[in-house]
């Protein structure tokens, strides 16, 4: 007489063997499905934070924008105003000059 592992005959082995296989395919399926329904989902907050990330790096680009077209704006006016201040400056020294000459041909005068 052959031997029999675990007391079975070997259609009964094979019987088993094959419904444990069906069942780990099972299982293997319903682990898969799940994890892909997970990656799925996943991937679908992951693409909505990238859109949102995306929309708010658009506003932040056209802010920088505004801010770079106002400073600029903002340093031309200061140039102009420094340009002027110099034109201000210079005339009040010559005002300052003539008015010292004048001063002094009246105290000559005075003499």
């Amino acid at each position: 007489m052959m031997h029999r592992p675990f007391g079975f005959g070997w259609s009964e082995l094979s019987s088993i063997v094959t419904m444990l296989g069906i069942l780990l395919v099972w299982v293997r399926t319903g682990i898969t499905r799940t994890a892909h329904d997970s990656s799925k989902e996943e991937f679908s907050k992951l693409s909505r934070a990238i859109d949102k990330l995306e929309d708010t790096m658009i506003k932040v680009n056209m802010t920088l924008t505004r801010l770079e077209q106002d400073r600029t704006a903002t340093n031309n006016r200061l140039e102009e105003h420094s340009r002027r201040l110099n034109r201000h400056s210079t005339r009040l020294t010559a005002i300052e000059t003539r008015l010292n000459m004048e001063d002094k041909d009246n105290d000559k005068a005075d003499d």
